[in-house]
């Protein structure tokens, strides 16, 4: 993964990150403390990928974790979203029996709890979710509006779609509100 700084004019040159085993991934995401999410497609994964973080501690990161069994499974998650503040996470998830796309990809959210485990990933439903494949999941620098790509138009073409990013919250299990 590489990284470029912002300067006064522009942005700086581009750097290769280095943290402990740099083992590579895609789709990375920073959270407001500095925890790197990623996925990666490492040997102790559970399925063709995972998603990873690295903590950021003492001014170097650390060695990437898998994040576990609630996000992770034997099908392939990758273009993970990690909200600032770490309160959700938005992840591609692969050929899973209960997309809505079958075999192609939907969006799915978990949220953090206060124990420091991650709720088992939910399908983020047919107002996100088509036959199609979505994926790139972002959120506006504002948290307002949530993003994300879909081929539901062209298989060809892909095309970026945008909705109240209120829907995340209306995922969180209520016991987590």
């Amino acid at each position: 993964m590489w990284y470029m700084d912002r300067m006064d004019k522009g942005w700086g040159k581009p750097r290769l990150l280095d943290y402990p085993g740099n083992v590579g991934g895609v789709y990375p995401t920073v959270t407001n403390n500095k925890t790197l999410y990623f996925s990666s497609r490492l040997e102790e994964n559970f399925g063709k990928a995972d998603i990873y973080r690295s903590r950021f501690i003492n001014g170097t990161y650390s060695v990437p974790e898998n994040v576990g069994r609630s996000i992770n499974s034997e099908y392939g998650e990758t273009d993970t979203f990690v909200a600032p503040d770490e309160s959700y996470m938005i992840v591609t998830c692969w050929k899973r029996p209960e997309n809505i796309g079958g075999n192609a990809a939907d969006l799915y959210v978990s949220f953090y709890k206060k124990d420091g485990s991650w709720t088992v990933l939910r399908n983020m439903g047919k107002s996100i979710n088509t036959k199609y494949i979505e994926f790139c999941p972002m959120l506006s620098p504002d948290g307002k509006y949530f993003f994300f790509s879909s081929d539901r138009v062209d298989v060809k073409e892909c095309d970026i779609y945008w909705v109240d990013a209120k829907i995340i919250d209306k995922l969180k299990p209520k016991k987590l509100k």
